[in-house]
């Protein structure tokens, strides 16, 4: 909790992440399942949205294939970052074999095995792309 304050005071802007988990020796459907249930956990937080990815569907197919193991995420404030690491993070602790990686578009990290320390670094790169200085407000 003491880390979510740190960054309270950053000016909102809008950030798009994707997760795509995988578990060793599993198959779709028991991804799918956790990818539901990390995204129930997600929903918890102050996000903008919290979806399953879908992939293009194939010509003549109904509905919409889903890809397998990625939810994507919209933030309008990235206080709630942090939030978001660390679920996905003890996400991958709860059971051997877990990993999952988030991309912000350009960049994808790793959150496999990571200290402390590494998951600050990780925190501080998505935040340097997704907020701007504060401006001052100039009433007329």
């Amino acid at each position: 909790m003491r880390e979510m304050r740190k960054y309270a005071g950053r000016v909102p802007s809008p950030l798009s992440l994707e997760i795509k988990l995988s578990i060793a020796d599993s198959d779709d459907h028991e991804l799918a399942g956790e990818a539901i249930n990390l995204r129930s956990a997600l929903l918890g937080l102050d996000l903008d949205d919290v979806a399953l990815a879908s992939s293009p569907t194939p010509e003549g197919a109904k509905g919409d294939a889903m890809s397998v193991g990625t939810i994507v995420i919209a933030l309008a404030n990235s206080a709630v970052l942090v939030a978001v690491v660390q679920s996905v993070r003890a996400w991958i602790q709860r059971c051997g074999g877990r990993s999952a990686k988030i991309t912000d578009g350009e960049r994808t990290f790793e959150l496999t095995g990571l200290s402390s320390g590494q998951q600050q670094e990780i925190i501080d790169a998505l935040l340097a792309k997704a907020d701007t200085p504060a401006k001052p407000i100039v009433e007329p």
